[in-house]
């Protein structure tokens, strides 16, 4: 199962996409989604937070001048800012048996609105979290028949 804490902050659309991309990695990873929660060895639940950000840079700088009948020196400074909106999402893994959170990633960049396609967005956001899951030192832990650890689909 999937599930989402979204906050209202993003469309029912994006929430598909994210789901989507999960299942999408987990599944190229192995993992196979099951339909009962009951079932899964742990359960995936995302959250998706922004806020605005403001980068302030300072470039110092000096100058020497001479002219005709002038000599001088002159500080001269420029302030750049630059605002822009961060998102962050953040995976965690539930174990189902323990009922524990397992492990936890979270990824944050800026949304750079009408210049990266949402779905490539998604996808680069949920692969650089998910780049570190399952941990190596994780044992495997399957059933007596049962496949790989499994999730069910939300």
């Amino acid at each position: 199962m999937i599930a989402a804490d979204i906050e209202g902050l993003v469309s029912e659309n994006l929430e598909r996409r994210i789901m989507h991309e999960i299942r999408r990695v987990l599944t190229e990873r192995g993992f196979r989604f099951v339909g009962d929660p009951s079932r899964a060895d742990f359960l995936v639940a995302f959250s998706v937070g922004t806020r605005e950000r403001v980068q302030i840079v300072h470039v110092p700088g000096s100058v020497v001048g001479r002219g005709h009948r002038w000599q001088g020196y002159w500080e001269d400074s420029r302030v750049h800012t630059h605002q822009y909106t961060e998102g962050q999402l953040a995976i965690d893994i539930l174990d189902v048996r323990d009922q524990r959170p397992v492990w936890h990633g979270t990824v944050a960049g800026s949304i750079r609105r009408h210049r990266e396609d949402p779905n490539v967005m998604v996808a680069r956001f949920v692969e650089a979290i998910l780049v570190e899951f399952p941990p190596p030192s994780t044992p495997a832990r399957p059933g007596p028949s049962a496949p790989p650890a499994s999730a069910a689909p939300g």
